[in-house]
């Protein structure tokens, strides 16, 4: 077919859609109701109340919008993009992004203390591999990674699958074994690969020295760190993130038909990793909105930054498409209780509440962490024109996008979904420490310092985060946890006619040790089993016997009055009850 028809055919189907955007949006609430029942595995879309239709109608609408767009720029530009494919050019597609990855020249010494730095980071990691497993990585591995590469890519019963991030624990553990640091290589890896990528990041957006200064402030933050040696997917969406920032720089110096379905590529991962990754898109949406605003409102670059974000949403519906048309529903993934927006009343103060612990994760409650954090974000707007490279710093315009999208969806992220901002507040911090030391070398007339002073600082922060690291595994792996202890104890406690009872938070990490040791299906007690006795594992931290057997109906069918309290490990009681045979 000929490249201009099949362009405007393309435009006539986005014109489609966004009219069918359109209609949903203006549909009613019971005219929608009977379609989306039909997505619910049961048939009752229970979840599509008035309240969550009412917050669709907004979306649907810009989609619309978006698309209807789309379509009219695509139409009217039909015949120049016609002429552009026919002198498609691979090397000059790669071209802008290729220049950001060259390396400069005079690099090589900036080359070495990275790789310096970039081991440092790796070896801080790399130590916390094999300490004990907590409940969500080990929620992680159980219910999905392990149970296989269907059950990944089509159950999201919790939001405890980043689906993209289990599917590469399938991978790691099926070459590797199920051992932790085999659980955990696919996070550590993204969270070594972080190091790398920010002073990429760093050197595109703002120049060298805060490259290298922010890759040794991400090898060292501990909360990187322990993200890096937790089995989830944080790291992976950090990677998506940055990845995201340098297409975009790429695309703003020399835009490319491949620098837009790549930036589109690295959104739709990211979202299939973690959904939150809206979240970083909207950081870098409000940056290049504000670019576009001071730089000539060049529509191409606003039409293809559109583009991107709409591939990215498309690539994420397509690749959670197994979950929603042959797995646990589309309910599950839009729907998931877990997730639902806050009310109004409820979204500043849990909001509030959510970030200060996040500052506490950061900054461990050190004040020199504080005002390390604190002072170098604000010397970086006020040392933008200095170093930057861009009109406006992503700070200002990206932060005010992402609390607009909060404030919306009524979303206060947890401190844990935080992560993938770490290495951009530390690359602001890094250039606002940077500037600020410039410019006093200059007052003092002392420039040549300049190299020297960098280079303590990196060393510093390096080493200082890899004695952290030591000293933190020292303390973690001084003994095996306690649910590695608990299934010790169990493996060897129990015998014919009995099984182990537990709930959350013990349940998934033991379960883990005790699925290391044989079938898991021999350990635990389901309800139904045909069983003498059960060996009920507490937690002390906020339950007792009693407590949990009224919490989960387990007394109609366990003699609690004659339970034998076996002994206690750690944080755990265990205890052995007669079951009561009807």
């Amino acid at each position: 077919m000929n490249p201009s028809r099949l362009l405007r055919a393309l435009a006539l189907l986005l014109a489609v859609l966004g009219l069918l955007a359109f209609a949903a949006a203006l549909a009613g609430y019971d005219a929608l109701k009977p379609l989306a029942d039909q997505l619910a595995a049961d048939g009752t879309l229970e979840l599509f109340t008035p309240e969550v239709h009412a917050g669709l109608v907004w979306a649907l609408g810009v989609s619309g919008g978006l698309l209807l767009l789309a379509a009219w720029a695509l139409r009217r530009r039909a015949e120049r993009l016609a002429a552009a494919l026919a002198a498609f050019s691979w090397r000059a597609q790669f071209a802008p992004l290729a220049a950001l990855l060259r390396p400069e020249p005079g690099e090589r010494p900036f080359g070495l203390a990275l790789l310096a730095v970039t081991l440092a980071g790796a070896l801080g990691r790399a130590l916390l591999l094999n300490q004990p497993m907590g409940h969500d990585e080990a929620y992680t591995y159980v219910a999905f990674a392990a149970r296989g590469l269907k059950v990944v890519l089509t159950d999201y019963h919790l939001p405890n699958n980043h689906v993209l991030h289990s599917a590469l624990v399938f991978f790691s553990t099926r070459l590797f074994g199920d051992a932790p640091w085999a659980v955990r290589l696919p996070a550590w890896l993204a969270g070594v690969a972080l190091i790398p990528l920010i002073y990429l990041v760093g050197r595109a957006f703002y120049n060298r020295a805060v490259g290298l200064l922010a890759a040794a402030f991400t090898a060292a933050l501990p909360v990187l760190v322990d993200f890096s040696a937790d089995a989830r997917g944080y790291t992976l969406m950090a990677v998506f993130a940055l990845l995201a920032f340098l297409t975009a720089e790429a695309q703003r110096r020399a835009p490319t038909a491949l620098g837009w379905a790549l930036l589109a590529l690295w959104f739709g991962l990211g979202l299939y990793t973690l959904p939150i990754m809206l979240l970083p898109m909207a950081l870098l949406g409000g940056w290049w909105l504000a670019e576009w605003l001071a730089g000539g409102r060049r529509r191409s670059n606003l039409f293809g930054m559109a583009a991107s974000a709409l591939g990215g949403l498309a690539l994420m519906l397509l690749l959670y498409s197994p979950i929603y048309v042959f797995g646990t529903g589309f309910d599950s993934v839009f729907f998931n209780r877990f997730v639902r927006p806050l009310p109004p009343d409820e979204f500043g103060p849990t909001l509030g509440l959510r970030l200060g612990q996040t500052r506490t994760l950061w900054t461990l409650g050190q004040p020199w962490l504080d005002l390390l954090l604190a002072g170098g974000f604000i010397l970086s707007l006020l040392f933008h024109r200095r170093l930057a490279k861009s009109r406006f710093p992503v700070q200002i315009p990206g932060l005010l996008a992402m609390a607009a999208i909060m404030a919306a969806r009524g979303l206060a992220p947890l401190p844990r979904n935080w992560a993938f901002i770490a290495p951009f507040v530390l690359l602001w911090v890094a250039a606002g420490w940077v500037g600020l030391g410039g410019w006093l070398l200059a007052r003092l007339n002392r420039p040549a310092w300049g190299r020297a002073l960098l280079l303590s600082a990196v060393a510093a922060a390096a080493l200082g985060g890899l004695a952290f690291s030591a000293q933190t595994a020292r303390v973690r792996l001084a003994q095996p946890g306690v649910e590695e202890r608990v299934a010790a104890y169990l493996d060897e406690y129990a015998g014919p006619g009995g099984r182990i009872l537990t709930t959350s938070p013990l349940r998934a990490p033991l379960s883990y040790y005790l699925s290391r040791r044989g079938d898991l299906e021999a350990y635990l007690y389901t309800e139904g089993d045909a069983v003498d006795w059960v060996v009920a594992v507490i937690g002390l931290q906020n339950e007792t016997l009693e407590s949990d057997a009224a919490k989960h109906g387990w007394a109609g069918w366990l003699d609690i009055p004659a339970a034998e309290r076996l002994t206690t490990i750690g944080y755990a009681e265990l205890w052995g009850v007669p079951v009561i045979v009807p």
